[in-house]
């Protein structure tokens, strides 16, 4: 019992490693990037409204239907965006090009995405596994526990951010941006800023595993060792 929880602990110290590496950060570029499936004009979105901590940049999430248009119009709003008609017509005639860009750049986004979900979803598996078999060899799972919990609200929080994301890029790609070259630079505008949010998000889970829950794997492995090499000398 005691040597099958050990290797469970070992899986999930290797899967916290696993997720140190940053497999979703540098997808896309800062002129134009994507993601997303579908681009329908009507959505039901899940948003916040964020201020990165770092400047004055507003990133919106709305948890209401709304449209494409109406989404366009708010980030005109949320951005002050004010182009000079020089400005525009330069947009009109490079737009449509980036919009391809972003189409290609789309599928890369969605992987990585999906791929970090995928790992995410695993080590909460694995996590939820040793907290269980780990009571009923006997150690204290409090502090594990509390940090499962503290993990799942970050990865909420990621989850989040990226389905804005994916929205707003899904946007940037919709959008007739010849005729509407400002919403355009305001949709893409909204992207950048978002996935600046999902970069953090992603470092704060990163290093909270890393510092975090890994420390208190290899302590509760260790407490198991432990307990084991008592309970056998008392044989």
């Amino acid at each position: 019992m005691n040597k099958q929880i050990k290797r469970l602990v070992g899986v999930a110290l290797i899967t916290s490693l696993l997720l140190v590496s940053p497999a979703f950060a540098d997808h896309g570029s800062d002129s134009v990037t994507s993601g997303s499936s579908g681009s329908g004009d009507t959505t039901t979105q899940t948003t916040t409204e964020t201020t990165s901590s770092d400047d004055s940049t507003t990133v919106s999430t709305d948890t209401s239907t709304t449209t494409l248009q109406d989404r366009i119009e708010k980030h005109k709003t949320d951005l002050k965006l004010a182009l000079t008609k020089a400005e525009e017509k330069k947009l009109e005639l490079a737009c449509k090009p980036a919009q391809t860009v972003v189409k290609g750049v789309e599928n890369k986004v969605n992987g990585a995405l999906s791929s970090r979900y995928k790992a995410y979803d695993n080590l909460n598996s694995h996590l939820t596994d040793i907290i269980a078999k780990l009571k009923a060899a006997g150690l204290d799972t409090t502090e594990l526990t509390s940090e499962q919990t503290i993990l799942a609200t970050k990865i909420a929080t990621f989850k989040t951010a990226a389905a804005a994301y994916k929205q707003a890029l899904d946007d940037t790609k919709a959008l007739d941006c010849a005729t509407d070259p400002t919403g355009f630079k305001a949709s893409l505008e909204n992207a950048r800023n978002l996935r600046t949010t999902l970069s953090k998000d992603l470092t704060d889970i990163r290093n909270y595993v890393t510092s975090t829950i890994k420390p208190t794997l290899v302590t509760l492995r260790s407490q198991l060792e432990a307990k084991s090499e008592t309970e056998g000398s008392n044989e």
